[in-house]
């Protein structure tokens, strides 16, 4: 006896309020989060270089 396929039922979702949540998330994790402020980085230079055309004859 061959079995009877029942039609399936459309899942349609309306995603509208999915789309809703996820954008008030992602404005208020904008707003909300503060970053640390950057720390200024020493930096060491070396001293600078006199030409040999600049230099004074000794």
């Amino acid at each position: 006896m061959p079995k009877v396929k029942m039609p399936r039922k459309s899942t349609l979702i309306d995603m509208t309020a999915m789309c809703d949540v996820a954008f008030l998330l992602l404005t208020f994790f904008m707003l909300a989060t503060k970053f640390k402020p950057d720390e200024p980085v020493a930096v060491v230079t070396p001293p600078p270089s006199i030409p040999s055309c600049c230099r004074t004859p000794t």
